[in-house]
């Protein structure tokens, strides 16, 4: 995380402004204070003014360290391979220092955790557990398997997003023209007629197109102006989570959002028991990534409910983690010792389930848009010419 600390430079007796990339707030007033500064405040930096980093392709990246491991070159020959081909300065920079740590005799995922920008914990903790079987290739190997499921499943859940979402806004934007130019046109042409006079007043439609264009300055402004402020809100993660929470909260999104959860939480645990870590770590570890702050909860609880004794089967149920047929299998892999075998299977199955999710969702959902969008664009156009059926209807 960034952050801006003011101290009092001895030197120059000033209050200065310095940036600092660090864990946490103390670390950040530490590295300033080893410098004999002293500190008056440290504070978070807005996200808002923070410049996106530049992230490494982890899934090529995984994919081409192995292959160079396997072949046989040293960890920083690897390394300094991959920095070598890096078109980009900023990444190019994280991967060299990293080889320095290396070089240095620190563990390569010790290394690696020294860029969390570019390295996630959860690749640190693969390479970790991978470091400390004598096996990183096959860590490699797990999390760029992780990588592909993760990604599947968000390109599944996108893609069946993308055909609702441009048949509302193609909807939203028909209407749109409709009653803010096509209207105001037709009304004004309508009451130009002699035998038109006190037909529109009776038309909702004409009247709203009249409104629309008599103070389109003012609904474009207000528009714009809602549209900046919902941007600006969507650009906080606290926002950003409210809404996905409000969007989650029930009916099929639900379920699907649930068994999307369920099924990264589980696959992440399986990543994690295959390199080597105890359950309750690799339970910690999920809920550190997982995004999802209630559900981050529901796994701490998991943990702690573990720690105490409870069996591990009970605990996932408890916390509503896996489904009856998850939990069934962890007991499974309780009882068998197989748990990493046994997460894997559950995750699997959640991830099939997903699959069915979204496709019955597109299926139900796509036509129905189409004969919502369809009725309501209708419905705008018969209003509009409803005072012309009435004016002939007259004679």
């Amino acid at each position: 995380m960034n952050y801006v600390v003011r101290f009092l430079d001895p030197r120059s007796n000033r209050i200065v402004e310095q940036q600092v990339d660090a864990a946490g707030s103390d670390e950040a007033r530490q590295r300033i204070a080893s410098a004999g500064n002293q500190v008056v405040s440290v504070r978070l930096r807005p996200a808002i003014a923070a410049r996106p980093v530049r992230r490494i392709d982890l899934l090529s990246f995984c994919v081409e360290l192995r292959a160079l491991l396997s072949a046989g070159l040293t960890a920083v020959e690897s390394l300094d391979a991959l920095c070598a081909v890096q078109p980009d300065p900023e990444r190019a920079a994280a991967l060299q220092r990293v080889i320095a740590l290396v070089r240095s005799g620190k563990p390569l995922a010790a290394a690696f955790a020294t860029e969390p920008h570019q390295f996630p914990a959860l690749f640190c903790s693969a390479i970790k557990g991978g470091e400390a079987s004598g096996s990183v290739e096959t860590s490699l190997a797990q999390y760029k398997d992780y990588l592909e499921m993760v990604g599947g499943l968000r390109r599944a859940v996108v893609g069946a997003a993308i055909y609702p979402a441009v048949v509302i806004a193609f909807g939203l934007l028909v209407m749109v023209f409709l009653i803010a130019y096509v209207i105001p046109r037709f009304a004004a042409a309508f009451s130009a007629l002699p035998s038109a006079s006190g037909q529109q007043e009776h038309s909702a439609i004409l009247a709203a197109g009249i409104f629309v264009g008599d103070h389109w300055h003012i609904l474009l402004a207000a528009a714009l102006g809602v549209a900046v402020l919902a941007w600006r809100a969507l650009r906080s993660p606290h926002s950003r989570e409210r809404a996905l929470a409000l969007l989650t909260a029930r009916g099929p999104i639900a379920a699907m959002a649930t068994t999307y959860r369920r099924a990264t939480t589980l696959r992440t645990q399986a990543l994690m028991l295959e390199a080597g870590f105890q359950l309750p770590e690799a339970i910690g570890l999920s809920a550190d990534v997982v995004g999802h702050a209630d559900w981050a909860q529901r796994l701490r609880a998991v943990q702690r409910l573990i720690s105490e004794g409870k069996p591990v089967a009970e605990a996932f149920a408890n916390q509503r983690i896996s489904s009856e047929l998850s939990t069934r299998l962890i007991a499974t892999g309780e009882k068998s010792g197989k748990m990493a075998a046994m997460m894997a299977a559950a995750a699997s199955h959640h991830e099939r389930e997903l699959t069915w999710l979204v496709e019955r969702f597109s299926r139900l959902v796509e036509p129905m848009l189409l004969i919502v969008v369809a009725v309501m664009i209708g419905a705008i156009v018969f209003a509009m010419y409803m005072p012309v059926f009435d004016l002939v209807s007259a004679f």
